[in-house]
C-alpha cells in the first residue's frame, strides 16, 4: 500500500509519521520499502500492472508472457498473450500434458516459445518428455527432440535452446539452422550470451560450454560433503545453493564466471532450516531466493557486484516469483496481477547519519557561515538577518525514520535560532555521500521532523546544486530538519508518456492527485487548477483565508479562492466580463499568457511582428488570438511550450499530463531542478 503524504491547511504538511511503537508492529505484517545495512540501503519501488494472468510456470519476456493451464480435460496446455496489446493464444490443443514453456528472441527478431510435450505418449506410463517450438512470429510449430526420452528443464537464449534428459545428456539445439548437438554430460544446463553453465554429475562442478569455440571449462569445484543443490547463470556471474549433506547447513555463493581468477564469494553465512525451498532467479546485477523464515516463506535477494544480501519481503504468504526482466523482478499478486519491483542500492556511510559533535556561532549584521563538524549541514546567515548579536547553533539529532515513500537522506539536525531572523536563513543539507542520479536528486526536498504532538513532516523546500551536491532551503526559525527523498506514485500514470514529470512535481508538492492513487493524466484541466498548479510552481505565498470575490463576481465560494487572490494580487491573471470562469477549461494560449506572466517575461522587450513570425513558426499560428501572440512568442523563447507536428494548438484544451511538463519546465526554468 502505498501512503500519500496528503498536505495540511499551508499546503506544505507531509501526513502523520508512524510513532516508534507502530513502527515496530507493522514490521512484522507488511513489507517496508527500505533495508539498512550499516551505510547501505536497498529500496524497493513497485508496480502493480493491471494484467492479471493465471496458470503455472509462468515466464515473462518484454511485452510477451507464456505459461501452462488446464483445458477442459485437465491437461496442461501452453497459452500465450500480448501484454502491450492483449492478445492471447492457445498454443497447444491436443489434449495431452504440456508444460514449462519459456521463450527467446531470435537474431532476426522472431520470438520463439519452446516447451515439453507428451503429446506422442497418450495412454503410455513413462516419464518420456519431447522438446517443441512454436516461431510466435512465422507461425511454425517444430519438434526439437528427436527419439523417445526423459527430456527436462529446458532454457533458451538467443538462437539456442538447451536441456538434458535422464541419461544426464546435455542437448543444445541452434533455432536459426534447426542443428542439434550433445554437448556434455550434467544437470539443469542454462544458455545465456553464448553460453552454456550446467551441474557436473557429481554435482560439484560448474561447468561453461562456449559455443563458439566448443570448449567446455569448469567455473567452479567444491570437495568434501557438500555439493551444488541449484543454481542459476546470467552469462557473466553464477549463483548458487551450496549444501553440505554432512551438517544440513546450506549457503548461498557467487562467482564472476567470466573471470579465470575468480573465487567464488559467500552471499549468506551458513545455514540450517527444517523448510527449504528450491527457487532461485538471477537478473543482470542481483538474484533472489525465498528463505524459511520463522515458518513462513521469505523473499531475500543478493546485490552480486557488492556481494551484499538483503530481505524483501516479511509478511505470512509466500511470495509468487516469476523471475526477473533486467534487474526487475517480477512477482504475482494475490489478485494475479503481474508487479515489477525495481531495486536500488543506496550508499551512505555511516558519517551522515551519525554525526557527534553540535556546533554553534555568533552572528551580527554582517551575517556568515556555519558549518556541521561534519560537513553535511551549513547554515548561511545573510547580512541583516539578525538586528543584533545572535547564536546559531547545529545539534545532530537521530536518525530519520523510512517511510513507505519517504527515504531519509541524511541524519535529523535541530537547528536552534537565539533570535529573530529578519530575513531567511539558507540551510544547506548534503547528499554529496550517495549515488544518487539526477532523476533521484530532483526528488529530494527538505523537511521539518519537529516531535509535535501530531509527529507530522513539514516540506521546506529544497533547491538542488549538483556541483555542491546540496539541497538548499530558506528556514526563519528553529527546528529539527533533514533531507529525504519522496517517491510518491500513481496508478494511473505507469507507463504514461508523462509519468516521469508528474512523479517529479508530486515529490516537490508542486501537484496533486485527484483520488487515492489517482493522478488524472489525460483529463482536461480548468482554469483554476491551473491557477493553483502555478501558484505552486512559482513558490507564491498563499493566504488561505484570501478570497477573490472583490474581483471576479463568480468566485465567492470557490475552492480555488486563495490561489485566484493570490495570482490576481501578483498581476497575472485575468477574467472575461468580470468572471473568472474557474470551472472552464483552460486553451493553451490561455496558459501561456498566464505562464509568461508568473515568470515575468512581459517584461521583457516587446518584439516585433518579425521576431514573434521568427519564433511562431507553425501551420496553425494564425490561429492564436491578438492578446495572447506576445506571450505565445515568449513561451517558446523560453521552451516553456513546444509544438507537435507543425502545431502549435492556441484553442486545443490542455490536459493535467501536459499541464505537469510545463510546470516542470517552469522549475528548471527557475533553477529548481537539476538536469536530467
Amino acid at each position: 500500500m502505498n501512503m500519500r503524504f496528503g498536505r495540511r491547511k499551508n499546503h506544505r504538511k507531509t501526513g502523520m509519521l508512524l510513532s516508534l511503537i507502530m513502527t515496530i508492529i507493522m514490521a512484522w505484517s507488511v513489507m517496508p520499502p527500505i533495508h539498512m545495512e550499516g551505510a547501505v540501503k536497498y529500496v524497493f519501488s513497485r508496480d502493480t500492472s493491471k494484467v492479471e494472468l493465471d496458470g503455472k510456470s509462468l515466464y515473462t519476456y518484454k511485452h510477451h508472457a507464456v505459461w501452462h493451464g488446464f483445458d477442459p480435460s485437465w491437461n496442461t496446455q501452453i497459452f500465450y498473450r500480448n501484454l502491450q496489446t492483449g492478445q492471447e493464444l492457445q498454443i497447444t490443443d491436443h489434449g495431452q500434458p504440456a508444460k514449462m514453456p519459456v521463450m527467446t528472441e531470435l537474431s532476426n527478431g522472431d520470438i520463439v516459445i519452446i516447451w515439453m510435450d507428451k503429446r506422442e505418449y497418450a495412454g503410455q506410463t513413462n516419464f518420456n518428455w519431447d522438446v517443441y517450438s512454436y516461431n510466435l512470429t512465422a507461425g511454425i510449430e517444430k519438434k526439437l527432440s528427436s527419439g523417445a526420452a526423459e527430456n527436462r528443464v529446458v532454457t533458451a537464449d538467443g538462437n539456442y535452446a538447451v536441456w538434458f534428459d535422464a541419461r544426464l545428456q546435455i542437448t543444445l539445439y541452434n533455432l536459426q539452422t534447426n542443428e542439434a548437438s550433445v554437448i556434455g554430460e550434467g544437470y539443469s544446463p542454462i544458455v545465456k550470451d553464448g553460453k552454456v553453465m550446467f551441474n557436473a554429475p557429481s554435482k560439484q562442478e560448474l561447468k561453461i560450454y562456449d559455443i563458439a569455440s566448443g570448449q567446455t571449462e569448469t567455473a567452479v569445484q567444491i570437495s568434501g560433503s557438500e555439493y551444488i543443490r541449484l543454481f542459476q547463470f546470467n552469462g557473466e556471474r553464477a549463483v548458487w545453493k551450496q549444501r553440505d549433506n554432512a551438517t544440513d547447513l546450506y549457503k548461498y555463493v557467487s562467482i564472476e564466471s567470466d573471470d579465470p581468477s575468480a573465487v567464488p564469494i559467500d552471499l549468506t553465512q551458513p545455514v540450517k532450516k527444517e523448510r527449504e525451498y528450491l527457487n532461485l532467479y538471477i537478473g543482470d546485477k542481483n538474484a533472489a531466493w525465498l528463505e524459511d523464515v520463522g515458518g513462513s516463506p521469505q523473499l531475500f535477494g543478493a546485490n552480486l557486484e557488492e556481494h551484499e544480501s538483503y530481505q524483501m519481503t516479511f509478511g505470512t504468504e509466500r511470495p509468487d516469483v516469476i523471475g526477473f526482466t533486467g534487474d526487475q523482478l517480477v512477482t504475482r499478486s494475490a489478485a494475479n496481477l503481474l508487479v515489477y519491483t525495481s531495486i536500488r542500492r543506496m550508499e551512505i556511510p555511516d558519517a551522515t547519519f551519525t554525526p557527534s559533535e553540535e556546533s554553534s556561532g555568533w552572528f551580527d549584521a554582517q551575517g556568515g557561515v556555519l558549518e556541521s563538524t561534519d560537513g553535511t549541514v551549513k547554515v548561511v546567515v545573510p547580512a541583516q538577518a539578525f538586528a543584533e548579536r545572535t547564536k546559531v547553533t547545529l545539534k545532530p539529532k537521530s536518525n530519520a525514520e523510512a517511510e513507505d515513500a519517504m527515504t531519509p537522506v541524511t541524519s535529523l539536525w535541530t537547528m536552534e535560532i537565539g533570535g529573530e531572523a529578519k530575513l531567511p536563513l539558507q540551510l544547506h543539507m548534503s547528499y554529496a555521500n550517495t549515488d544518487l542520479t539526477a532523476a533521484y536528486v530532483n526528488k529530494l526536498g527538505i523537511y521539518r521532523a519537529d516531535e509535535q504532538p501530531d509527529a507530522s513532516l513539514e516540506y521546506i523546500g529544497g533547491s538542488a546544486d549538483e556541483d555542491s551536491r546540496t539541497v538548499q532551503a530558506d528556514v526563519m526559525q528553529s527546528g529539527t530538519y533533514g533531507l529525504f527523498m519522496y517517491e510518491p506514485s500513481f496508478q494511473d500514470v505507469k507507463g504514461h508518456w508523462g509519468q516521469s514529470y508528474i512523479e517529479t512535481l508530486a515529490a516537490r508538492w508542486k501537484v496533486s492527485g485527484v483520488g487515492e492513487d489517482k493522478f488524472g493524466p489525460n483529463q482536461t484541466l480548468t482554469r483554476a487548477e491551473f491557477t493553483k498548479m502555478l501558484a505552486d510552481a512559482t513558490g507564491m505565498t498563499v493566504n488561505m483565508e484570501a478570497k477573490a470575490n472583490a474581483h471576479f463576481a463568480d468566485m465567492s465560494s470557490h475552492w480555488s479562492n486563495p490561489w485566484v487572490a493570490a495570482a490576481v494580487e501578483a498581476g497575472w491573471v485575468n477574467g472575461v466580463d468580470g468572471k473568472f470562469l474557474p470551472n472552464r477549461a483552460i486553451t493553451r494560449e490561455e496558459m501561456m499568457v498566464m505562464l509568461i506572466q508568473a515568470l515575468g517575461y512581459e517584461n521583457e522587450a516587446q518584439m516585433t511582428d518579425q521576431e514573434m513570425n521568427q519564433l511562431l513558426q507553425f501551420n496553425d499560428a494564425k490561429q492564436i488570438s491578438g492578446w495572447a501572440k506576445q506571450a505565445a512568442a515568449l513561451a517558446v523563447k523560453h521552451q516553456l511550450i513546444m509544438g507537435s507536428n507543425g502545431l502549435i494548438a492556441p484553442k486545443d484544451i490542455s490536459t493535467r499530463a501536459e499541464a505537469a511538463v510545463v510546470m516542470y519546465k517552469v522549475l528548471m526554468e527557475r533553477g529548481e531542478l537539476v538536469n536530467e
